[in-house]
């Protein structure tokens, strides 16, 4: 009896006949699969075109190559997933990367280190005060770290800390 109930429920909810609820099911699964598909391309394709942007706008510091920046209109996980592909675009892995964005009233901060520098920098101690700024503390090690905090009016002095601690770090990676 509950397993009618249930495939009545389902062909509502389908706008189907019972009998034809599960090929109908099939069918709208493997079209939002194919959705999902599209939307996966279409998101790694905007990554790479926004992590180009942002490596032309690289500047030549003693040590490597550095990008800070604010990207508006993503999340925690894009803005990662932005700076981490701007740290490899940028000269072949020669790139540190500092982003920040406000995303549902926090403070967000990544930096990232292109694979030609990780042996010599740490994304984490290049964030810790300007995390501190937002309110914030660093997490993640070696290539990749990000900062949360409270406070959203702290981004532009935040970015501005994160810049001068990773020109001040690519200057010290020389030796």
């Amino acid at each position: 009896m509950a397993e009618r109930l249930l495939l009545r429920e389902l062909s509502g909810l389908l706008g189907t006949r019972p009998e034809d609820a599960p090929a109908a099911l099939r069918t709208r699964l493997a079209l939002l699969a194919d959705a999902e598909a599209e939307l996966e391309r279409l998101h790694r394709a905007e990554l790479a075109s926004a992590a180009r942007a942002l490596s032309q706008k690289a500047q030549v510091v003693p040590g490597g190559l550095l990008v800070a920046a604010r990207v508006d209109g993503v999340t925690g996980r894009r803005l990662r997933e932005l700076a981490s592909a701007v740290a490899e675009h940028v000269s072949s892995g020669l790139g540190l990367v500092v982003l920040c964005t406000p995303c549902e009233g926090r403070a967000l901060l990544v930096c990232a280190v292109g694979r030609r520098l990780r042996e010599r920098l740490d994304a984490r101690e290049v964030i810790r005060e300007a995390a501190a700024l937002i309110g914030g503390s660093p997490s993640g090690r070696g290539a990749c770290s990000n900062a949360a905090g409270p406070r959203t009016e702290e981004l532009g002095s935040a970015l501005l800390e994160a810049r001068a601690a990773a020109v001040g770090a690519l200057r010290r990676s020389m030796g």
